[in-house]
């Protein structure tokens, strides 16, 4: 458990040379929960869910996502999935099967 949380805290907190591969490591984690939100859009899926697949807490990702995307992550899922239903109105013979 200790090395786990050790590996959480070098991975995503713990930078020698400043600021920037922590921010980086953070940019990593948000673009793996938007690529989850586009690979997952039809599920069920809580705020929590994803904190706990990065590593994070909720505040913490949900305060980063809001600070790199400009929108908080729930929010995001939401407009991203009118954006799609939009989309397939307006071009439903492209999404048939």
């Amino acid at each position: 458990m200790t090395r786990m949380i050790s590996f959480l805290f070098e991975r995503f907190f713990y930078n020698p040379q400043g600021q920037e591969s922590a921010t980086n490591s953070v940019k990593t984690a948000i673009d793996v929960v938007v690529q989850y939100f586009q690979a997952h859009l039809a599920n069920e899926i809580t705020i929590a869910e994803i904190a706990d697949m990065v590593n994070f807490n909720v505040s913490f990702l949900s305060r980063e996502f809001k600070k790199v995307r400009g929108i908080l992550p729930i929010e995001y899922l939401t407009q991203f999935r009118i954006d799609k239903a939009k989309q397939l109105i307006v071009e439903p013979a492209k999404h048939k099967d």
